[in-house]
């Protein structure tokens, strides 16, 4: 059994059941039935949030060009919302960030060096369009503010995670085990070489989103979108990651935040 420290303390604090979105969960059941969790790490439970300030969140994944991007964007999406129909709101800012990206990271050497290593690519692309579509290109928030959150996430560019990371953000959260794993190194190093100012304590707390989708006590992997026959992005199988997300986020939202949900029919301002 592992006895890392800050593996330790990543996974615990709480153990709360969490409450769980059921009737939308039942609706991609069937998928999480047959995924594959070999190799995912312990369920990353969940944290208090802080009690008296607001908080930041970053999503990453390996090239933030699909997954890290929906999250992001369906975080700012619910965000008008809620705020719009009345409702409290505590993220003062969500972003997202590539593992595996050197545009505006300071850190790739480091990422690199790992044991196992983290391959870098140069990014500084925009998002995958299927992705987009999957998130925007529906009924959903059919509000003049949709327009202008897709144009904002559609024109920004893959950048890489940097050394203030720990600093930066309350939540750090990832999509697959090995991603998770791969922060946990690169955290360990970061404090090996610069002292442990680079993660204070109740700072950059590393969480498995699919964790809020529990599979029989497991995260559930949420992998990037499998290709169609014929190699092309697919946007069924488009949708149904963006699904995946978009539950986990509201699930997350209600957990770790006072986010509740509005009301069918709650009129927006």
């Amino acid at each position: 059994m592992s006895r890392n420290p800050r593996k330790l303390e990543n996974l615990s604090n709480s153990i709360d059941d969490r409450k769980k979105n059921v009737s939308d969960l039942l609706q991609i059941l069937g998928l999480f039935e047959i995924q594959s969790l070999a190799g995912s790490p312990p369920l990353a439970l969940p944290h208090a949030a802080p009690e008296a300030s607001d908080y930041s969140i970053i999503f990453i994944d390996p090239h933030n060009l699909g997954r890290s991007k929906i999250a992001e964007g369906y975080v700012k999406l619910v965000r008008e919302w809620s705020v719009r129909t009345g409702g409290t709101w505590r993220i003062k800012c969500a972003h997202s960030a590539g593992m595996r990206v050197r545009n505006r990271s300071d850190c790739s050497e480091m990422l690199t060096g790992l044991k196992p290593p983290v391959p870098i690519s140069d990014g500084n692309r925009r998002p995958n369009e299927t992705a987009m579509i999957s998130l925007f290109d529906n009924k959903y928030f059919d509000y003049p503010y949709k327009a202008g959150i897709k144009r904002f996430i559609e024109q920004s560019r893959s950048r890489g995670i940097t050394t203030n990371i720990f600093k930066t953000y309350d939540y750090i959260l990832v999509f697959v085990g090995r991603d998770y794993e791969s922060l946990l190194r690169f955290q360990e190093a970061l404090i090996a070489a610069k002292g442990p100012d680079v993660g204070p304590r109740g700072k950059g707390r590393i969480l498995h989103l699919g964790a809020y989708l529990s599979n029989h006590g497991k995260p559930v992997e949420i992998t990037d979108a499998s290709k169609a026959k014929d190699g092309t992005d697919s946007r069924a199988n488009w949708n149904v990651t963006t699904s995946q997300i978009k539950l986990a986020v509201k699930a997350f939202l209600k957990n770790e935040s006072t986010w509740t949900q509005p009301a069918r029919g709650d009129q927006q301002s």
